[in-house]
């Protein structure tokens, strides 16, 4: 790897003397050596991105939309009254941790095509979590984790989720479990209610710093409904998820406003050619009588065309009335085959622009957003060790909120060029900040805007460009505010560049 192959605000180096000051900290407790060890896993493991929202949101749907398979499930039973960690095995597999700690293998299990997850035999308010394996390549770099609805009639549900997600129970007290050990949250929002306003702003604020919004992405779900199920209903959506992200609330304390159809997305990756074959039968009605047809569910499997009802029933459960009609119209377009339809309706779902945010925002900053919750609880356990070991262990942990303080400027930063105006910047400048600020990779030499095995003359001419550029900006006395934060943000990144490159030596050494 050469100095062009790294990230300048990568917080690992800082993230490993925390540990290392942890350890002697804890050389003489087994205890607390036990908690460093976790950290330590903590910090070489995958992102950890929790799903939440109110009872009946869509949260299940939305994990198995990703997963491509019946994993989560999406009724009303006592598994979706229990937080559920979905991560990357080689084999399928599944298991109940206990409030005692103690963990109960169980067999994997399917029913009718979907996955059966049992408790162990334990009582909900035994269970901590459970966990399923499962070999799918979204869950390598990231682990899924499906909470209970808040705003639950079933208080206990609800304080599972406040209790993980912010620390304290759904009435307002502390919890046992402390902070939350979660890097990025998914918030699923059907309405603008206020109790989803509320969540949002407190998951914000519930950081152990200002950059709190950076961690939020909030999904306007079941998108498809709220054009009463027409064919048009994601257009309206798009439009009603627009207004909500200049909601000024929602604006401050989350990444933006995603409207997705969940069942959709979900049905479309599941997708067969008997599926197909049944809305093909649609195609060849006069439109009033297939509109007569999906007035709704009963009225389709009744006296729908194509298959038994059986069938229709069961291909309502996969894609919904909305998903049908999609799918009848995609047909008429010439979409006739499985493959070609399920990635025409992922299209049209909203699924993609969900994962996108997840791939250019949170994943290629994932050691940063583990590393703030390492430190937190690296701060806690300072209080618990003795002296010298607790002062030095304090330090580090000091040291590392200033050096990731860059990568997370640069997060909010980013957030903000999604949504304000930032006058005297043309479109060009803008786009020149969103790849300087790691909008488009991490790595310095994206950053730059060059190939990776660029020499050191045009590393520095590049450089010097760039700064001479962004430095002019954000000392215009005459320039607008927003304008000369944006430029300080891009010259502190261009910076931290020449750090790593102050010498041509550096450009070929390996590290």
């Amino acid at each position: 790897m050469t100095a062009l192959d790294l990230d300048p605000a990568d917080p690992m180096p800082a993230a490993r003397v925390v540990l290392a000051a942890a350890e002697r900290a804890a050389d003489h407790d087994p205890g607390l050596a036990a908690r460093v060890q976790q950290a330590r896993e903590r910090l070489e493991g995958p992102l950890r991105v929790a799903i939440a929202g109110k009872v009946k949101a869509g949260k299940s749907t939305l994990v198995n939309a990703f997963l491509a398979d019946d994993l989560a499930p999406t009724d009303a039973g006592e598994c979706t009254m229990v937080t559920t960690w979905f991560q990357h095995g080689a084999v399928p597999g599944t298991r109940v941790v206990g409030k005692d700690g103690v963990t109960r293998e169980l067999a994997f299990r399917r029913r009718g095509g979907h996955f059966v997850m049992g408790l162990g035999g334990l009582e909900l308010d035994e269970v901590a979590r459970v966990e399923v394996d499962w070999p799918s390549p979204f869950l390598r770099n990231l682990t899924l984790i499906d909470t209970p609805g808040i705003d639950s009639l079933t208080t206990e549900a609800s304080d599972r989720t406040t209790g993980f997600l912010l620390g304290r129970s759904s009435a307002g007290g502390s919890t046992a479990s402390g902070r939350a050990d979660v890097d990025a949250v998914i918030y699923l929002m059907r309405h603008r209610h206020s109790v989803d306003l509320t969540f949002v702003s407190e998951l914000a604020r519930s950081a152990s710093d200002a950059h709190g919004a950076a961690t939020t992405l909030v999904v306007l779900s079941r998108a498809d409904e709220l054009g009463g199920g027409r064919i048009d209903s994601l257009v309206s959506a798009r439009d009603i998820a627009t207004a909500y992200a200049d909601e000024p609330l929602l604006r401050a304390h989350s990444v933006g406003v995603v409207p997705v159809a969940g069942l959709l997305a979900h049905g479309s990756r599941m997708l067969r050619q008997d599926d197909v074959d049944l809305m093909s039968a649609l195609t060849g009605v006069p439109r009033d009588d297939r509109e007569a047809m999906l007035i709704s569910a009963d009225r389709y499997v009744s006296h729908g065309l194509g298959g038994t009802p059986e069938q229709r029933r069961a291909l309502v459960q996969r894609l919904g009335l909305f998903g049908i009609r999609m799918g009848a119209a995609l047909i008429r377009q010439g979409h006739t085959s499985a493959a070609g339809l399920a990635r025409e309706l992922e299209n049209h779902s909203g699924l993609a622009a969900v994962v996108q945010v997840l791939e250019d925002h949170f994943l290629p900053r994932s050691r940063l957003l583990i590393g703030r919750n390492l430190v937190d609880a690296m701060e806690l356990l300072a209080g618990e060790c003795p002296e010298p070991g607790a002062t030095e262990l304090q330090l580090a942990c000091d040291r590392f909120r200033i050096v990731a303080e860059q990568g997370l400027s640069e997060l909010g930063m980013l957030l903000r060029l999604r949504s304000e105006e930032f006058p005297g910047l043309d479109d060009r400048a803008l786009a020149e900040a969103v790849r300087i600020l790691g909008g488009k990779g991490t790595r310095t030499y994206r950053r730059l805007g060059l190939a990776p095995d660029a020499d050191f003359d045009e590393v520095v001419a590049q450089w010097n460009e760039q700064v001479e550029r962004w430095r002019a900006v954000a000392q215009d006395a005459s320039g607008w505010r927003s304008s000369r934060r944006l430029a300080r943000c891009v010259v502190a990144a261009l910076d931290l560049m020449a750090v790593i490159f102050s010498s041509p030596a550096d450009l070929s050494a390996t590290t």
